[in-house]
């Protein structure tokens, strides 16, 4: 990468976004006297039990993730090795 366009990179744009809201959240913790700290911790915890939630539903959401998941490698498969016996059967042309 140039080094006049680092600046410009969107890995350099996440992580100065995330530094950004990590250095204002610090800043609203001490304002309010609690360790730093505490509202991404809040945050993260928050994060963590919707996802949970939202994987035990009754349908247990993680079987259906699974499941596309496994689809598509074997979809995956199939068009490789399709790909690849159409590559052979060229070859021997």
């Amino acid at each position: 990468m140039d080094k006049n366009n680092w600046i410009k990179s969107p890995w350099t744009i996440c992580l100065a976004i995330v530094v950004f809201s990590l250095l204002l959240l610090m800043g609203y913790d001490y304002s309010e006297g609690n360790p730093i700290l505490t509202k991404t911790g809040e945050i993260i915890t928050f994060i963590w039990d919707v996802l949970f939630a939202f994987l035990n539903l009754n349908i247990k959401m993680w079987w259906i993730i699974t499941s596309f998941g496994m689809f598509i490698f074997i979809l995956y498969l199939i068009i490789h090795f399709k790909e690849k016996d159409r590559n052979r059967k060229i070859k021997d042309i």
